[in-house]
């Protein structure tokens, strides 16, 4: 729509700037708390668009900045998306609602390091890691130590569907 209309017409030379008046993620915000079910947020496709199209290696320069990601769930706030999921080669529960959950927030690489998060095994998402790919999950060191005492990294993740997710980091 119209970010990504935009992209391409400052990035062709067609406009010096830009403005888009979009909803965020989250957009059925009550007004105690952010919650919703949008998937992706408009500026996070309009940078990958400034990435993958245009070739941008860095969307933002900004001085003293030193790591920069996008989400579509600001982190600490209610309203994240809780979804099930199985770990491939176990059998899965009969009854659904015992599947495990967790919370499942949508990042960007750089994110993890924006975010001072400590790699504990494996490796954080890099340029490797976009559409067309194999799915990759980074685990915090809970889920990690729950569902795969033997290690997380290798192991795979069984969400929406049947394609599995490849553990590739704990944090």
């Amino acid at each position: 729509g119209a970010v990504t209309a935009a992209v391409d017409a400052v990035l062709a030379g067609e406009a010096a700037s830009a403005f888009c008046a979009v909803r965020p993620p989250g957009h059925h915000a009550e007004a105690e708390h952010a919650m919703g079910f949008c998937l992706f947020h408009n500026i996070a496709i309009g940078a990958q668009r400034a990435r993958a199209l245009h070739g941008l290696t860095r969307v933002a320069a900004i001085p003293g900045v030193r790591a920069s990601g996008l989400t579509n769930q600001l982190p600490l706030t209610r309203g994240s998306m809780i979804l099930s999921f199985g770990i491939e080669g176990r059998p899965r529960p009969a009854d659904p609602q015992d599947m495990p959950r967790a919370s499942l927030s949508i990042v960007s690489q750089g994110y993890a390091e924006a975010m001072g998060f400590t790699l504990r095994g494996g490796r954080l998402f890099g340029s490797q890691d976009r559409a067309g790919t194999t799915p990759v999950a980074l685990v915090n060191a809970s889920l990690a130590s729950q569902y795969f005492p033997k290690g997380a990294v290798g192991g795979r993740l069984q969400m929406v569907g049947d394609t599995p997710i490849d553990v590739v980091g704990v944090v």
